[in-house]
């Protein structure tokens, strides 16, 4: 059983506060909006094992239960999974088949992720219900106020339907065939098929009834309905041929195969309102939309193949020296047709020094490296390709209504795959009478043709997006791990573990095209800052760098002032000088480990944390500012001044200092004496807390470094989007019992 809640909310004004800075509207009320969307949300798993079997045939099934509820009111999931793993054995063992079924089903109540938006922004001297016709705008009992983006939270979670059915079924097949003793072929095959239904109604009441889903707000629909189907399925078929031998001290282990994969998606949706009765508002036919016009059907189909040859061979010289070697061959659809097929080489090889260097104090010392590419798919199938989409549909009179179709992006035959080269060295050691554990690795790698979409002028081009392969990123790291047994008695051990990690990431070429000009800028978004630009990656720079003004105070009539570049403050509309004034990504990420048992009795603890990244606090950059205080509410942080009587401008004032250490979870365990011979082999119970505590000068909800952009840019991290509201903590206790 687990109960999990709320610990941290993006901070924001309460009534009071509201009140004492006299800009907005005092409705009277007093109302703690994410109290007042939010529980301790409850939920219980049940896992059920069973294994068993002959000599010949041997079988693992499982079954799982999940009843969770969201911390959100409203929502939650039920999921059950079902796991069936057979093996049998024929022809004196020289013949084995597997097989492997899984299947997963979930039903959700997903809710609506923008009630915690309002939640913080909502005027909080307004009250939840109402039945004053100025404010009750739908009839619905709610407050409601008729302003761009702005919504009731709680009327969002309660008076609407939002929900989803997963359901995924895997089965996989092998039989492997010893030819000759050593020489093994096996065939193998799997396929995984998934279907996901959403469907959402917004009922006639709902001030948000007028197609929230895809970004319209008002309630003027008079009910809105929402059904999407997607499918998918992903066929593998593989055969390989495997050799092993022993040569005196040399082990030869061989192998060659054949892979071909199959990805197909394809879904279907519908969108509709202006229902008569709420009692029809899953059934379409009673939508007069799609009569007049402006209801609206939608379906697509995409996918693309995978095929690969390769070969592997390991040597192995009486467990001193270790090398290997392979070779692949992969295509994929999803490149242009000039560049699908890629070849990708590996090489390792490893020397145990214990055993050819005397070494007393040493129980294991290993020597290794690396050198191998490998290659990344786009993220999408068809990105090469010329691609059309609908861009409205309009009336064409009489009657008829027309679909007009625009250029998405500009074709590229010559998209190839993005290649990545790494070189690795790595120690591996054991001293201290096996008590002391480690490894150390430096790593270099190159990342090749990044696949980026790219703005184009337009003309020449048709269109002024192109997916291409841009430059190149240089990364080089090293890793540590130390894992130490501090105490180890019969009755009490303790076993700590530490993992340090350095990276440096650099763009380091960039296409002929793109010289002297920059690419991955992001911007700040809706509403009003859609053309500030927050971060950039220039050729020869590390990645991670934020970009804008220089913050360096307000003037006497509450202006921001921005450096010029000679230190001096001046307005915005002085065009102050922009410049690097952050970095997305840490100089170094740590971890600490540690177990106790004492008797029958174990406690463990996980603290890992990064220093010295920022995060652009788009909370920040957005609400906290006294001027919007007229509509919404305000972000409340150390930083706030009630001074300030300027527009919103993004600058280093939004960017903060984000390093942080983290107590991920720990758990607390005992474990029951049972007695010989009894039918209960195992029996523990424990406790376990996640997310127990953040040691931070953040002032957003979670210090966390952003690697990427919500939209997978990896040349622009470093920015907390307006994703996470909430920071939730969790307890679980559970019991493992065996048979």
């Amino acid at each position: 059983i687990t109960a999990e809640s709320p610990v941290k909310f993006t901070h924001h004004m309460t009534a009071a506060e509201f009140r004492a800075l006299g800009k907005g509207i005092d409705y009277g009320a007093s109302t703690d909006w994410n109290k007042e969307i939010t529980r301790t949300a409850f939920s219980h798993t049940h896992n059920l094992n069973f294994s068993g079997g002959s000599s010949s045939t041997t079988y693992n099934a499982s079954v799982n239960f999940r009843n969770s509820e969201g911390v959100a009111i409203t929502t939650g999931f039920q999921q059950l999974n079902g796991r069936l793993n057979l093996t049998h054995k024929a022809l004196k063992d020289r013949l084995v088949f597997n097989v492997n079924l899984s299947t997963t089903r979930r039903k959700s109540d997903i809710g609506f992720r923008d009630a915690f938006k309002y939640a913080t922004i909502y005027n909080p001297t307004a009250p939840i219900y109402s039945k004053d016709p100025l404010y009750d705008l739908t009839g619905g009992g709610y407050f409601e106020a008729n302003l761009v983006d702005y919504s009731n939270p709680v009327a969002m979670l309660r008076q609407n339907m939002n929900h989803a059915d997963l359901q995924r079924f895997n089965v996989a097949g092998s039989a492997e065939f010893e030819i000759i003793p050593g020489l093994k072929f096996l065939l193998r095959y799997a396929q995984e098929t998934s279907s996901n239904f959403a469907q959402a109604y917004l009922p006639i009441n709902a001030f948000i009834s007028r197609n929230y889903l895809v970004g319209v707000t008002g309630f003027g629909r008079h009910g809105y309905a929402y059904k999407q189907d997607d499918e998918g399925s992903n066929q593998l078929y593989e055969n390989t041929l495997t050799y092993e031998k022993k040569f005196d001290r040399l082990n030869l282990q061989a192998l060659a195969g054949y892979s071909y994969q199959d990805f197909v998606y394809q879904g279907f949706g519908a969108q509709g309102g202006n229902f008569v009765t709420d009692y029809s508002g899953q059934n379409f036919s009673a939508a007069l939309d799609f009569q007049n016009g402006i209801g609206s059907v939608s379906s697509y189909k995409n996918g693309y193949k995978l095929i690969a040859f390769f070969g592997r061979v390991n040597l192995n010289y009486d467990n001193i020296a270790f090398l290997s070697a392979s070779l692949r061959r992969e295509g994929s659809t999803e490149f242009g047709s000039n560049n699908q097929w890629g070849y990708f080489p590996a090489v390792s090889g490893g020397v145990d020094i214990k055993r050819l260097v005397d070494m007393p104090f040493a129980n294991n010392v290993k020597l290794r490296a690396s050198y191998g590419v490998t290659g990344a798919l786009p993220p999408s199938p068809y990105l090469s390709l010329e691609r059309l989409s609908v861009n409205g549909t309009y009336y064409g009179g009489n009657g008829s209504y027309l679909q007009v179709y625009q250029g998405v992006a500009n074709p590229n035959p010559d998209l190839r795959w993005e290649k990545k080269k790494e070189f690795d060295i790595g120690l591996d050691f054991t001293l201290l009478n096996n008590r002391l554990t480690g490894t150390l690795d430096y790593y270099n790698r190159k990342t090749s043709d990044l696949i980026f979409n790219v703005t184009v002028p337009s003309p020449p081009a048709l269109y002024n997006n192109t997916w291409r392969n841009i430059g190149q990123l240089s990364n080089k790291g090293f890793e540590v791990a130390l894992n130490y047994d501090v105490l180890k008695s019969r009755e009490f051990t303790w076993n700590t573990g530490i993992t340090y990690t350095h990276f440096h990431i650099v763009l380091t070429k960039l296409d002929e095209s793109l010289k002297g000009s920059y690419v991955g800028a992001t911007n700040l978004g809706t509403p009003g800052q859609e053309a500030t630009q927050l971060t950039r990656a220039v050729e020869g720079e590390p990645i991670g760098l934020l970009w804008g003004y220089k913050y360096v105070g307000v003037d006497a009539n509450g202006k921001y002032l921005f450096d010029d570049g000679t230190g001096k403050g001046v307005l915005a509309t002085a065009n102050p000088l922009r410049g690097i004034i952050g970095n997305g990504l840490p100089k170094f990420e740590f971890g600490w480990s540690n177990t106790f048992k004492y008797k029958n009795y174990d406690f463990s603890f996980f603290l890992r944390g990064a220093i010295g990244h920022q995060l652009i606090n788009t909370f920040r950059a957005f609400y906290e500012n006294p001027q919007i205080a007229t509509s919404y509410n305000v972000v409340n942080t150390k930083y706030f001044n009630p001074d300030l009587n300027d527009a919103q401008i993004y600058s280093s004032y939004d960017v903060e200092k984000a390093s942080f250490a983290k107590l991920d979870n720990a758990t607390f365990g005992y474990t029951l004496p049972v007695k010989n011979g009894s039918v209960i082999r195992n029996l523990r119970v424990f406790v376990t807390g996640q997310n127990l505590f953040t040691i931070t000068q953040y002032t957003g909800v979670d210090p966390e470094v952003r690697y990427q952009d919500v939209d997978g840019n990896v040349l622009a991290p470093g920015i907390d989007r307006r994703e996470t509201w909430v920071y939730t903590r969790s307890f679980t206790l559970g019991v493992n019992l065996g048979f």
